[in-house]
């Protein structure tokens, strides 16, 4: 599945497949799914937990755009983002909202790639 999210002002391709589950464990060494699921259900009472949620979040974003990347890892990913981007309540609520890309029908995602001219990744 194609589209397109927003995060802090900028708007990203994204691509999920089952590649993706593979990518993201070869990367980051865990499951997807695990993972997403510890980040919903945390409770958001320190620093430490938010620090994780905001990094496994993006380690997702990374997976989903990584097929559309010109940054090679995710610390590279990691550096085009303004350090304001996690300031403002607008700005989290499109990071989780990305979630809805695995889970396809539980949120509509504003464009695909393709109202954009954004070639799709070939799997």
């Amino acid at each position: 599945m194609d589209s397109i999210i927003k995060i802090g002002g900028r708007e990203l391709p994204v691509h999920a497949s089952l590649k993706t589950l593979i990518d993201y464990k070869s990367t980051f060494g865990t499951d997807l799914f695990e993972d997403l699921d510890k980040i919903q259900n945390i409770k958001s009472d320190s620093i430490g937990s938010l620090s994780g949620v905001i990094n496994t979040s993006f380690q997702i974003i990374y997976i989903l755009h990584k097929p559309y990347a010109k940054e090679k890892t995710f610390v590279e990913f990691m550096d085009t983002f303004e350090f304001g981007v996690f300031q403002s309540t607008e700005a989290m609520n499109e990071l989780t909202g990305v979630f809805g890309l695995l889970f396809p029908g539980t949120k509509e995602q504003s464009k695909s790639p393709k109202e954009n001219k954004t070639e799709a990744p070939s799997d």
